[in-house]
Formats: C-alpha cells, structure tokens, sequence
C-alpha cells in the first residue's frame, strides 16, 4: 500500500523514571509521519488482519560497529508473508548520512 506501520513495543510505565515520557502511538505516528502504530504485542493479529503482499524487514551489517543486524521475526511470519531483508537496510542507513537542516 506503500503506507509505514511502526510497531513499537509497550513499555511499563517504570520506564518513564529513566527515559522521560513515554510517547503514546499517536504521538510516535505525528512524529515519523507513520501511517499507523501498532504495540508489538499487537502484531500477529494486526498481520493476521491485514495479510500484505510483501514484508519489509531490516538485515545487513552496522557500518559503525561492523555488527550484524538480525532481521525481526515472530512464529509464521516467513511461513505465511513474502519477506524482503534486503531493501530496508539501505533505506535506513541511507537516511542516517543525510541530514536536513534541523538535523544540524
């Protein structure tokens, strides 16, 4: 559909105490222009509604660290969806070198 689904995981509300506010997923969707936020734990049943065509996940190597980055997975996902671990890698890291001026 060409629309972005963050899915973003449901931290307790102790996290606050370290990290600030905890951003509720409408926030964390005006934030990243997001289509649509959805709680990890939400995630089976929001593919089990939605069945698309095509999943995107990040895999490739950290450029800084030389680390691997491990691909998301959950039960049925490579079973049941067509998975892409070769196109949002470049994505991502592409986005980290370019800099608007905000970002300055």
């Amino acid at each position: 559909t060409g629309a972005a689904t963050i899915f973003a995981p449901r931290l307790p509300a102790e996290y606050a105490l370290w990290m600030g506010e905890i951003q509720p997923p409408e926030r964390i969707k005006e934030h990243y222009g997001a289509a649509e936020v959805v709680y990890i734990d939400e995630m089976v049943q929001w593919f089990e509604r939605r069945k698309p065509e095509k999943v995107y996940v990040q895999r490739g190597r950290n450029s800084d660290s030389g680390k691997e980055v491990a691909p998301a997975d959950f039960e049925g996902l490579r079973s049941s969806y067509t998975v892409d671990e070769e196109s949002l890698h470049h994505v991502v890291y592409e986005s980290r070198a370019v800099k608007n001026e905000e970002e300055l």
